[in-house]
């Protein structure tokens, strides 16, 4: 990852496995970081397989669910 400067911006990223296995994390990336790049760069999507899955099936959605609901 490029070194950041001084436009970084904290991110806080929440994950829940299932009813009693949270995660949060927070971490210092570029304003132009996306949401799989910050996953990435937080080491989640190596250390549980089902996000990176939801990961992978949710690349080709071109709108999120809930404004499909809307």
């Amino acid at each position: 990852m490029a070194e950041l400067n001084n436009d970084a911006i904290t991110v806080y990223l929440a994950y829940a496995e299932d009813a009693t296995h949270q995660h949060y994390k927070s971490l210092q990336v570029r304003p132009d970081t996306t949401l799989y790049e910050a996953l990435s760069q937080a080491g989640w999507l190596t250390q549980f397989a089902a996000l990176a899955a939801w990961c992978e099936e949710m690349a080709e959605v071109a709108t999120p669910m809930a404004k499909r609901a809307a």
